[in-house]
């Protein structure tokens, strides 16, 4: 896991390194986790070719903990949407036109 977050970081660090020195790049306005994807994807067509048939060198070193990450920034992002505002009381909340909220 802490081997695929390493290639996460190398790869959003390369498609950042390629969004500063590209003006094309910065002028087409592509972020660059978008340009670290690219990185990445050709980083993996690559090895698939280079390695030997039957093995599982991708899987095994840089994609191992990739299935849980979208649910960990899932919660990351949720988690934090909030931080700042104050909860309304009970009585603003029943005492509100908006009953949408009151469905759950």
């Amino acid at each position: 896991v802490v081997t695929s977050a390493c290639f996460l970081c190398l790869l959003m660090l390369a498609g950042h390194q390629l969004r500063r020195t590209s003006r094309v790049l910065r002028a087409l306005h592509l972020p660059a986790s978008v340009l670290g994807g690219f990185v990445g994807w050709v980083f993996f067509a690559c090895v698939d070719l280079v390695a030997p048939p039957g093995t599982s060198l991708m899987e095994d070193w840089f994609s191992v903990g990739w299935d849980v990450l979208p649910g960990f920034c899932t919660n990351v992002v949720f988690c934090c949407l909030f931080l700042g505002t104050s909860v309304p009381r009970l009585a603003d909340v029943l005492s509100s036109p908006r009953r949408e909220h009151l469905i759950y």
